[in-house]
């Protein structure tokens, strides 16, 4: 039922501001009231998503970040920024709630700064994203999720012509997930 409220909302959104010549300013509430949602629904899921138990059971078994060498890094698959990350939070709070909530304030934040920035139809993107990577973003590839984050704001540099953060986030992104190398050719299609 929540998922058919937000549907509804971004279509209000898309009728009353993308589609009227509206300021900024009037879309805003609805647009954060909206994002508010979107984090509500991936922080606090439960184990929804098929990756979800292997994040749970990793970070269950993830040392603390005072006890990380490079014996443990070479145990895990995973990005040495990734482990660091997980173990980060481990250190701080032994509770893997924590980590959904983490990993959901990124990920919707960047995706909601985003779309506000570079689309003139931010509702109507949103329910693209909505009903296309949503739930793949939030439930399932936390890692490539937080990558490709970094890389939307490794843009945001970009565009504005700051390169030394665009290189120092697209060398994060890559220490989450190897697939954010594909972020290298920003220069040459941006």
């Amino acid at each position: 039922m929540i998922y058919l409220f937000v549907i509804i909302l971004l279509l209000i959104g898309i009728f009353k501001y993308d589609l009227s010549n509206v300021g900024e300013r009037e879309k805003m509430p609805l647009l954060y009231f909206i994002g508010f949602v979107l984090f509500c629904i991936a922080a606090f899921r439960c184990f929804n998503g098929g990756d979800t138990l292997n994040y749970y059971m990793l970070f269950k078994e993830m040392p603390t970040v005072d006890r990380i060498n490079g014996a443990v890094l070479e145990n895990y698959r995973y990005q040495p920024g990734y482990i660091y990350f997980v173990s980060l939070l481990k250190s701080f709070w032994d509770n893997f709630l924590i980590q959904q909530i983490v990993l959901a304030l990124i990920v919707n934040i960047v995706v909601f700064r985003f779309v506000k920035e570079y689309s003139p139809y931010a509702f109507f993107t949103i329910l693209v994203y909505f009903l296309l990577n949503y739930f793949e973003f939030n439930m399932e590839i936390e890692r490539e999720s937080v990558a490709i984050s970094l890389s939307l704001m490794a843009y945001g540099f970009w565009s504005k012509k700051r390169y030394l953060f665009t290189v120092l986030f697209v060398f994060v992104a890559f220490e989450f997930h190897v697939s954010a190398l594909i972020a290298v050719l920003m220069p040459f299609v941006a």
